[in-house]
């Protein structure tokens, strides 16, 4: 097979989701053709289109760029780790025998040609990358950035694209994707168990970390942010680590709420630390961040002045951060949280954990499960009622909202002044808040 970076045409199967369609741009930058087709259209399709790339919407094997033989060894198909055996643009290629990588191959092989700085861990890689992603750009490393989330800094967008020697990347777990990459230094955030419908146990789980951080050799950096990572992995690391938790007193004050987020800012300053990037640079960029897209982002407000926020949090420990990350901001305003499980598996598994999550949110209400990953014995596991029941043992204000829709009704007729609505959730619950911003 060709290497990777031999193919002048790229046609990517799944490009509306945020790792491939950063993959994207970053090989449209390099001057290659770039086209892709998604399921539905989006906020990122769109912007994709606008910077000509052509997009299909809806999956047909008509979709592959094949005008002729010369064309077919020429090109080669990424597809999303979400895209099923089953697709007709995938089944075609492997009729065709044309040349296949998974998203974490292709970008594994970005990886071997840069110095590669890869995010990981639990939570927080996201706004971490973003932090990280500026504070190197400022320091004049110029960095290559592949992030899971729109940052302003970087134009509005989950890409930037540079000709230095850098590349940062915000490294996924799940199904270990990240075992394709090769770092040279590795942060990570926190840890703890998650995509358990692939894992299965814990301890499987933190085992592709142990792996993960195995890939680096004695000449490779990493980034914790205390002993407690490496001493829940029982693991001795070969490379040089640096610890983020004494950086905590060297943060200016944050516009980004949450003890989660001096966290994530104590950990992205070590890790610039590890490249050499000044105190000063750091502190600037840091005090200056305002957040990315769906990570505690305000939308607006609503005709009837209340305050309307979207978070990508899924996770229990996710839930209880960003809910005390919005007490912090707003004591006094009452806190509606529009909460949308992530996985029919997930909620069965942390529904003890998501029953405590809510102590900080004066009402909660449940939309419904976003399906994603899920089997039939998932579906048949938990639903919506149960979650709510789950939750009103510990909680005296819990409603199921039954379906986005009649949540939206609910919001738009009974918000008011003194409210803030937390959207919450990776599904499409955000959704909301460009209908609240409006009614």
């Amino acid at each position: 097979m060709n290497s990777f970076l031999s193919f002048d045409k790229f046609h990517l199967l799944g490009i509306g989701g945020i790792g491939l369609s950063a993959l994207a741009q970053i090989l449209q930058a390099q001057g290659r053709t770039v086209s892709g087709s998604d399921e539905s259209e989006s906020e990122i399709t769109q912007a994709l289109k606008k910077k000509g790339i052509k997009i299909f919407i809806g999956h047909s094997e008509k979709n592959l760029p094949l005008s002729n033989v010369k064309c077919q060894m020429s090109i080669a198909v990424i597809y999303s780790l979400a895209i099923p055996r089953d697709n007709p643009e995938l089944k075609l290629a492997r009729k065709l025998k044309l040349p296949l990588f998974s998203y974490p191959q292709a970008l594994g092989e970005l990886t071997k040609e840069k110095f590669t700085i890869a995010v990981c861990g639990t939570h927080g890689k996201s706004t971490t990358t973003a932090m990280l992603a500026k504070i190197l750009i400022e320091g004049n490393l110029n960095p290559s950035v592949v992030i899971g989330t729109k940052v302003n800094d970087l134009g509005g967008t989950n890409a930037r694209v540079a000709d230095s020697n850098y590349l940062l990347i915000e490294a996924c777990e799940y199904k270990e994707a990240f075992l394709n990459y090769q770092p040279n230094l590795i942060v990570v955030t926190n840890l703890e168990p998650d995509h358990l419908d692939y894992y299965k146990t814990p301890q499987k789980y933190y085992q592709a970390f142990v792996k993960f951080f195995r890939k680096l050799g004695p000449t490779g950096q990493l980034v914790i942010f205390n002993q407690a990572v490496l001493e829940l992995l029982k693991l001795t690391p070969l490379s040089e680590v640096w610890e983020a938790e004494p950086f905590l007193t060297k943060l200016p004050s944050l516009q980004v709420p949450g003890a989660h987020n001096r966290e994530n800012a104590a950990v992205a300053y070590a890790a610039a630390r590890a490249l050499n990037v000044p105190d000063s640079v750091i502190q600037a960029v840091l005090a200056n961040f305002t957040g990315t897209w769906r990570r505690f982002e305000s939308l607006g407000k609503t005709s009837k002045g209340a305050i309307i926020y979207s978070d990508y949090g899924h996770h229990p420990t996710a839930v209880r951060a960003t809910l005390s990350a919005a007490r912090e901001k707003y004591p006094d305003q009452k806190i509606i949280c529009v909460f949308q499980p992530h996985q029919y598996n997930r909620t069965h598994y942390f529904l003890e954990e998501y029953a405590h999550a809510f102590f900080q949110a004066d009402q909660v209400i449940i939309p419904n499960i976003y399906a994603a990953r899920d089997t039939k014995q998932d579906l048949a596991s938990i639903s919506p009622e149960k979650l709510v029941k789950s939750i009103q043992k510990h909680h005296p204000n819990v409603l199921y909202g039954n379906g986005l829709e009649n949540t939206l009704q609910v919001l738009q007729k009974t918000n008011g002044p003194n409210d803030l609505i937390l959207l919450m959730g990776a599904g499409d619950v955000y959704k909301l808040g460009e209908k609240l911003v409006k009614d």
